[in-house]
C-alpha cells in the first residue's frame, strides 16, 4: 500500500528517488517513507514492505 502526498494518476513518466528511511518497524512491515521527483514535481509516500521468502514485497497495513 501506498500513500501519496498528491493523486497517483497524476504521475505520469518516470519517477527519480530523492531520499527514503526507514520510518517504523513493525512485526509484519517495514514502513519507509519515500520522495521522489518527477515531470509535475515531486511526490512523497509511505510505502508498507513485508519480505516474504527472500523477497520485499509492497503490502497493505492491516488494522
Amino acid at each position: 500500500m501506498i500513500n501519496a502526498s498528491s493523486p497517483v494518476r497524476k504521475i505520469r513518466g518516470r519517477l527519480e528517488l530523492v531520499s527514503s528511511a526507514v520510518g517504523k518497524r513493525t512485526h509484519r512491515y517495514v514502513v519507509v517513507s519515500v520522495v521522489c521527483r518527477g515531470d509535475d514535481g515531486e511526490v512523497t509516500f509511505d510505502a508498507y514492505l513485508t519480505k516474504q521468502s527472500g523477497t520485499w514485497l509492497l503490502d497493505a497495513p492491516t488494522y
